[in-house]
């Protein structure tokens, strides 16, 4: 994982103050690997009874925005400019988007969850620390996270049938992992 921090505030709140970025391997990794577990879930039958495949659809991206969770209503106004949220993405409210899939004659729509995260005003909580620009305003921290999404469709097809059989559609599924995360501080008064 990548971290970016951006510029220092001049005094202007809303600008961007640090981006997260998983690496391209690392997503690699992580869909792949999810799609062998669904892959072996499905073959893993008592007694099997069909073979599967899976084809890949074109990669896409899902981008949500919202406040992260644990924040109250009017926001934080902080003792000191040293002061700020510690970012955690796990949990926190959760945004569904629909996004359509086509592989050859298959259309679907599948959903995705992401999870905007968890902040904390804690000294001691462990994340990605945001620090305020002054110790004037209350503010709130807004989250912009990008999921890349991998769906993908599932053929099956009989363990009895000849070779020669055709595939026959059986689900479409997808795995969703985290592209990029920014952080915005919206000052509230």
């Amino acid at each position: 994982m990548l971290v970016s921090s951006m510029g220092a505030y001049s005094g202007d709140v809303g600008n961007d103050i640090a981006i997260i970025i998983t690496a391209q391997e690392d997503r690699a990794a992580i869909h792949a690997q999810q799609i062998e577990d669904t892959m072996l879930q499905l073959e893993s039958e008592r007694t099997p009874t069909h073979l599967y495949k899976h084809i890949a659809a074109p990669i896409q991206y899902v981008t949500v925005e919202g406040f992260a969770g644990g924040q109250n209503k009017a926001g934080y106004k902080f003792p000191t400019i040293n002061s700020g949220f510690t970012y955690t993405p796990d949990n926190g409210p959760i945004i569904t988007k629909s996004i359509s899939v086509a592989v050859g004659v298959v259309f679907k729509i599948i959903s995705i969850d992401v999870e905007l995260g968890m902040t904390s005003v804690d000294s001691g909580a462990f994340g990605q620390f945001i620090g305020v620009p002054n110790t004037r305003d209350f503010f709130k921290l807004n989250v912009i996270k990008t999921n890349e999404v991998q769906p993908y469709i599932i053929y099956r097809k009989s363990i009895m049938a000849p070779a020669s059989a055709p595939w026959e559609y059986y689900m479409t599924s997808e795995t969703s992992t985290e592209y990029t995360t920014e952080f915005e501080l919206v000052k509230m008064n």
